[in-house]
């Protein structure tokens, strides 16, 4: 993801998954044509996109409901795209296993994510 100061200027992030960018190198390396730079992105989802995913999937966690209101902002180039390359990852499987691996690593508590039944 982009640093926060590249967040708020850009009015969105860029997400993409490892494997996507992985099997992107491999497809640019396979190409005999492929020459110059190119942009690896699934997504260019806002701030609130983001809380909404997580909101909806764990809305007993006290999220951060209120953000600057930020433009959608997507680089029109999509040459990937216009050469064959497809995604297998979306937005909702990204932002999913990032919560996964941070879980795996320590970084946030499982515990937190479980509704508790009162």
């Amino acid at each position: 993801m982009l640093p926060r100061i590249a967040q708020r200027l850009l009015g969105s992030v860029s997400l993409v998954h490892v494997d996507d960018a992985c099997a992107a190198l491999v497809f640019c390396m396979e190409q005999p044509s492929m020459a110059g730079r190119f942009l690896c992105s699934a997504a260019y989802p806002t701030i609130h996109d983001i809380l909404d995913h997580y909101g909806s999937k764990y809305p007993h966690l006290d999220l951060l409901r209120e953000a600057d209101e930020v433009a959608r902002v997507q680089p029109e180039s999509n040459k990937l795209g216009e050469l064959g390359f497809r995604y297998k990852y979306g937005v909702d499987e990204i932002l999913d296993e990032s919560i996964e691996c941070a879980v795996r690593l320590g970084s946030l508590d499982a515990s937190k994510l479980i509704v508790q039944q009162e």
